[in-house]
């Protein structure tokens, strides 16, 4: 099957404040609560909807989460995770229902882990590149440091 599909994956954390970009779209959800409804959003900003770090992701090649599991979509998963409070997280589990009837909320309706299947996940950054740049930066200072101290004992 070609290629047919990019998908950007976010993962979300619950935070202590609302999130106003996911706001958009939580306070729209009653209005879409079962299947064959539908409704209007007014536009905002999409980036708002990602993490801080666009430039930290994992890419592969791999399959809708949804049957017939098709193996034609180039997944982005972000690792920096976006945040929305908890308040935001019990709108979206206790507002929208599945397509089975009799209807139930859509809770723990995640697709298990899949076999690799020889794929390969890419990484856009090397892992503990910001560690790294910690350290660097610190070692900068202390050298910075030093270098002041033997300056001022050498005028004295």
């Amino acid at each position: 099957m070609p290629q047919g599909l990019a998908v950007l994956g976010i993962l979300i954390e619950v935070g202590e404040t609302k999130n106003p970009a996911y706001e958009h779209i939580l306070s729209h959800l009653h209005e879409i609560r079962y299947k064959d409804q539908n409704t209007s959003v007014p536009p905002f900003n999409v980036r708002e909807l990602l993490p801080p770090v666009l430039a930290h992701f994992f890419r592969y090649n791999g399959s809708l989460t949804t049957p017939p599991c098709y193996q034609s979509v180039l997944w982005t998963v972000f690792s920096r995770r976006a945040q929305i409070s908890r308040e935001q997280l019990e709108k979206l589990q206790e507002t929208l229902f599945s397509t089975e009837e009799p209807s139930k909320l859509l809770v723990q309706n995640y697709r298990a882990p899949q076999p690799l299947n020889q794929r390969t996940i890419f990484a856009s950054f090397i892992q503990g590149e910001m560690l790294s740049l910690g350290v660097g930066i610190l070692v900068g200072c202390l050298c910075l440091l030093l270098a002041v101290y033997l300056i001022a004992r050498k005028i004295r």
